[in-house]
């Protein structure tokens, strides 16, 4: 589906997530189940106020209520895009906020019986900002309401989204944060370095699809992009803690953060850059960290591309590292040099043999502040 005009991806995406949102009308109609949606929701498994589809069919109180099958079916229109698997979820926006959403305290207060669920679909067009609305009919058929959703409304109103989760792995689960590098070899004085101070000022994030999924992915190489530092050979990359293969597009969650702590700082934030780094000899040591920071989106969001320039290359400071990633939106941080790549530069661990126009690009101290972006960088 990948490879077809965006817009037929869009109508994949939308058709399949209504299939899923079609099996799912005996529970959708049912009060008790909106109340079972709504206390999964605040768990706040992946960061945000979701529940996966997936966890809904697993439930042993409500899976016999659903035809299994079907829905299963309907789900696998989302496994094995570009060789991985999606997971749909039921997003309630405004639920910390809205007085409407929130849950009953007595059971009494909510007996039996269906009931009027509105939900809307996000098929990943970030461009859209208005969606129709559906509800389901006595037969449990979805039929459009003629309403219009924007955030106002979605604010003011109880709204159920259907949408791809972007935050769980092929399995549907969270994946835990890589293991550390091996040890140092002896002698070696490795360092840490982490991001300390942390401001996200604009969320590149669609009010349907809820907090930005903050991202990273990495590289390491040498000051002149080649095998030991040297002037000549075969260029070298050097994986390093937050590092991800080319066609791995997701890498590594830095923070999910609420639209409401868009353009707020988050002090002591404590992410682990890099551990174990050797940086002792500027002309032999992998001193070049190479990054991108960008907000994940799942499909049919396409690939980008963010060139890390790497100053101090034999090229005349014109050598990159081109890390692809998953997204709607430019990276963070980066300058535009021409769709669908923009540029920063990297952080140094070292940077004895820089020139001095470029030593704000240590690693210990270092401070990003662009448009979209703010952040510090300290050893520990």
């Amino acid at each position: 589906i990948l490879s077809k005009p965006i817009e037929e991806q869009w109508t994949y995406f939308r058709e399949n997530l209504k299939a899923v949102m079609k099996e799912l009308s005996p529970l959708m109609r049912d009060k008790q189940f909106k109340n079972f949606l709504k206390e999964e929701a605040t768990k706040k498994f992946d960061g945000g106020f979701e529940v996966l589809v997936k966890s809904i069919i697993e439930n042993p109180l409500y899976s016999p209520r659903i035809n299994k099958e079907k829905i299963e079916i309907a789900l696998k229109a989302f496994w094995n895009i570009e060789g991985h698997n999606y997971y749909p979820h039921i997003y309630i926006p405004f639920l910390e906020s809205n007085h409407s959403q929130m849950l009953v305290d007595s059971p009494d207060a909510n007996p039996p019986g269906d009931v009027t669920t509105e939900f809307v679909v996000y098929d990943g067009n970030e461009g859209t900002t208005e969606v129709p609305s559906y509800i389901y009919n006595e037969e449990g058929d979805i039929i459009p309401t003629g309403s219009i959703v924007n955030e106002q409304y979605a604010l003011n109103n109880e709204i159920y989204v259907i949408a791809i989760n972007e935050i769980v792995n092929d399995g549907g689960e969270i994946t835990p944060d890589p293991p550390p590098p091996p040890p140092p070899p002896p002698g070696a004085v490795p360092v840490n370095f982490r991001i300390k101070d942390l401001t996200i000022k604009d969320g590149k994030e669609s009010w349907l699809a809820g907090a930005s999924e903050i991202h990273i992915k990495s590289n390491g190489t040498t000051w002149s992009h080649i095998i030991d530092g040297n002037t000549s050979g075969y260029r070298v990359n050097i994986p390093n803690l937050r590092y991800a293969g080319p066609d791995e597009l997701k890498a590594h969650e830095i923070r999910k953060i609420p639209r409401g702590e868009i353009g707020y700082p988050i002090f002591n934030i404590n992410y682990i850059m890099n551990t174990n780094w050797i940086v002792d000899n500027f002309y032999v040591d992998p001193i070049v960290y190479t990054y991108v920071i960008f907000e994940y989106d799942a499909v049919p969001a396409g690939r980008k591309i963010l060139q890390s320039k790497i100053p101090s290359a034999l090229t005349a400071g014109n050598d990159f590292d081109n890390i692809s990633f998953r997204s709607s939106n430019t990276a963070y941080g980066g300058t535009a040099v021409g769709y669908p790549s923009n540029v920063n530069y990297a952080i140094y661990g070292n940077v004895s043999g820089l020139p001095s126009s470029f030593t704000y690009l240590y690693y210990d101290g270092f401070h990003l502040n662009t448009q979209d972006i703010e952040f510090n960088t300290v050893k520990y």
